[in-house]
């Protein structure tokens, strides 16, 4: 999807002009050749994006708990 379209329909939902929403710079999540869906569209749960991101706990060479 175009840049000029996403803020169209950001614009359109939100009720902020075009403009507004360019300037702000909202991008679409994930690499270029993802292919997003009219319903994919809505907010990030950025929590849950970072719970997925998240690996789990291993240990460091001393013992120390480290996140990798």
């Amino acid at each position: 999807m175009p840049q000029h379209e996403l803020n169209r329909r950001i614009a359109a939902v939100t009720g902020e002009r075009v403009a507004d929403i360019a300037r702000m710079g909202f991008q679409i999540d994930g690499p270029p050749s993802f292919a997003h869906f009219d319903d994919d569209l809505g907010p990030i749960d950025w929590d849950e994006q970072q719970a997925r991101r998240r690996s789990d706990l291993a240990r460091c060479g001393r013992g120390k708990v480290a996140f990798h």
